[in-house]
């Protein structure tokens, strides 16, 4: 029998949540017997429920055949259908398991099972976010102990020594050839051996003009995906899948569509276009992959190192050398969402991790970068 809702356990506020890294006692949680239409996709369920086994029929047709061949198509259909069923279940497990990351409609703390939600412009919650760098400050004693105030994200940018050059070549490009300076951002799964394997891809013009976004379809359901990359990887790839696709199938343009739109609709061209990321380089091998145009889920890694057009001015650690020296981190997610705090303008952590807005988040430092130099 299949519910179609289910009990949720949600944290009570105590004296004890001051305790971060104790564990909690049972009568910290409460139990709600019903959940919200918005925290369990209950269309996607439905589609999986009613979803057809398209199982061939065997009508006794009154024709002669002999008992091995009927037990051979008996025995192919007995296998097809418990593949059906455990596609199936597997569909359902990623949709019950992409709900234990929420915690009343907000994304859950990433440390261990603390069940608080996220603080802003951070993957844990307020009350682990302020241990993990109090612990993190005092971890090397032979430095001179850092100001508590230096952790705090107040965003101020001063020209270093040996950035002005950069910071006038980047102006430059934003002001005067902007369409032939694109950032890009993936969501991948990054695996052993061969390419990554794009999921999600989001292009912009380095003022922030959007070109290109998408997810990746391989015309599969995702436990089929999981099943070609399983060899590749241990990670547990159900509820990031999930998280991009909303559906138990993968969507969006085949890289075939999206290589095509890239050469003859964006006329990209390496010899005229510079492309910049946050840091990966894995974000430029899913691009090369991308451009070669195959349409499989595994292929072999793509070279980065080769693409002179790549990074030729790494946003990132300019950016580091602009901000404060005791900097906690460079995560895009914490530099964005500090300069949104700096322009009194709202912060929403759950949006990062995605192409589209992450590309928009690195348009944005762009701009507020290059107001230093005239």
């Amino acid at each position: 029998m299949v519910r179609s809702r289910g009990s949720r356990v949600y944290f009570s506020n105590t004296s004890r949540t001051s305790q971060p890294f104790q564990l909690y006692r049972l009568e910290d949680f409460r139990l709600s017997h019903t959940i919200s239409n918005t925290c369990v996709p209950f269309d996607l369920i439905k589609q999986v429920l009613h979803s057809d086994r398209s199982i061939p029929s065997n009508h006794d047709d009154g024709s002669t055949e002999d008992s091995d061949s009927e037990s051979a198509k008996g025995e192919n259909m007995s296998i097809f259908q418990r593949r059906q069923d455990l596609m199936k279940r597997n569909s359902i497990f990623l949709l019950l398991r992409s709900g234990e990351r929420i915690v009343d409609g907000m994304p859950r703390c990433e440390y261990q099972t603390c069940p608080l939600p996220k603080a802003a412009s951070s993957r844990y919650c307020q009350i682990h976010s302020t241990e993990i760098l109090r612990i993190a400050s005092n971890m090397d004693r032979r430095r001179t102990p850092v100001d508590q105030r230096s952790f705090e994200l107040r965003w101020e940018l001063s020209l270093a020594e040996g950035c002005d050059s950069q910071l006038k070549l980047l102006k430059s490009y934003l002001i005067e050839s902007p369409s032939c300076n694109w950032i890009i951002d993936f969501e991948f799964l990054s695996i052993r051996e061969k390419s990554p394997i794009p999921i999600q891809v989001s292009i912009r013009q380095l003022d922030g003009q959007l070109l290109l976004s998408t997810n990746v379809d391989y015309d599969m359901s995702l436990a089929q995906v999981i099943e070609v990359a399983s060899p590749y990887t241990g990670a547990n790839m159900g509820p990031f899948l999930m998280r991009v696709y909303g559906s138990y199938r993968t969507n969006g343009l085949q890289p075939s569509e999206i290589q095509a739109r890239i050469v003859n609709m964006l006329k990209y061209d390496p010899a005229k276009t510079n492309i910049f990321c946050w840091y990966s380089a894995q974000d430029m091998q899913c691009f090369q992959r991308i451009l070669t145009g195959a349409n499989e889920v595994i292929v072999e890694r793509q070279d980065h190192l080769s693409c002179r057009n790549f990074n030729i001015i790494n946003i990132a650690t300019l950016c580091q050398k602009l901000l404060p020296s005791a900097w906690p981190s460079m995560a895009l997610e914490i530099v964005h969402a500090a300069l949104l705090q700096a322009q009194s303008k709202e912060v929403n952590i759950s949006l990062y991790h995605n192409a589209n807005y992450d590309t928009q988040a690195v348009a944005d430092i762009v701009k507020a970068m290059v107001e230093l130099v005239y």
